[in-house]
């Protein structure tokens, strides 16, 4: 069932699975307020309906900000994740290396700094990303 949606995205729950997924409508050049956005919509209906799988798909878009303005947002979308049911991450990942290697670092650099008690992976395939979701 579609939970949230704006110009953006959608966001589906899928209440067997217990998977909170993101569609992107379209393609989109996002800034850093637009990522905000979509990350805190996306914390928000995680916490509401209590699901502990997030599947997010970002790679029909391109991100118009700095390293830092990335890694700070990220990093402000994991510790509001802190706050949910959330076990796993799944992420569908973009051909863009550089982004890819940002947000790999950021995940990283946060766990060793305060061991998150959620798993995150990127994924090429959704199908993939589903398997490991339910794993």
């Amino acid at each position: 069932m579609v939970v949230y949606q704006d110009k953006y995205m959608k966001l589906h729950y899928t209440r067997p699975t217990d998977v909170l997924s993101m569609e992107l409508l379209g393609f989109w050049v996002l800034g850093k307020e637009d990522v905000k956005h979509i990350f805190n919509a996306l914390a928000a209906c995680a916490q509401e309906h209590g699901t502990r799988h997030i599947l997010l798909d970002f790679a029909k878009s391109s991100i118009k900000m700095t390293e830092a303005e990335y890694k700070i947002v990220m990093s402000q979308l994991v510790v509001d994740l802190i706050a949910t049911p959330i076990e796993k991450v799944a992420r569908i990942s973009t051909l863009d290396s550089n982004r890819e290697s940002i947000v790999d670092s950021t995940y990283e650099t946060m766990q060793a700094i305060m061991k998150l008690p959620l798993e995150f992976r990127s994924f090429q395939q959704h199908q993939d990303a589903f398997n490991w979701l339910l794993e």
